[in-house]
């Protein structure tokens, strides 16, 4: 019988496409992968690290306002509080994707033994950086190389 590879339930597509469409959403779309992707890993993971599915609702929902408010902005003057409130709602998705982020990168390194000094490890500053797309990026090159396979015993 063939190993599993475990990784290939985290593929769900490719980098390009998720940078388009969680830009032409303003970042409703990726909200919505790191939903699905936090219920992958969650199934993975032993249940006492999973990623609180809470704290997903609250970005996905963070997601929602930071668009509607976002949108809201384009139609008041310049300095409309609006303005502010939008603002503090894309910042707060923003910080909020970053955090997702480091914790799917990093319970998959545990979940996979990887040291974090492992070239192969999900890599602190790529995922400052470029968040939810690195970790999707991270996770095709991982199974284009065929690590993260599983043993069958």
């Amino acid at each position: 019988m063939q190993p599993l590879n475990s990784l290939t339930q985290l593929q769900d597509q490719g980098t390009f496409k998720l940078l388009v469409l969680s830009g032409l959403t303003c970042g409703v779309y990726g909200a919505y992968y790191m939903k699905r992707q936090t219920a992958t890993i969650n199934r993975l993971i032993d249940q006492e690290n999973n990623i609180s599915e809470r704290f997903v609702n609250i970005l996905l929902v963070s997601s929602y306002l930071s668009f509607i408010f976002l949108v809201s902005s384009l139609l008041v003057d310049k300095g409309h509080s609006i303005e502010k409130i939008s603002n503090v709602l894309v910042l707060t998705f923003e910080v909020m994707a970053i955090i997702w982020t480091f914790k799917a990168g990093n319970r998959l390194n545990a979940f996979y033994e990887i040291p974090s000094s492992d070239i192969v490890s999900f890599d602190r500053c790529w995922m400052f950086l470029f968040g939810i797309f690195y970790f999707n990026y991270h996770i095709n090159q991982l199974i284009e190389y065929d690590i993260g396979f599983d043993k069958l015993e």
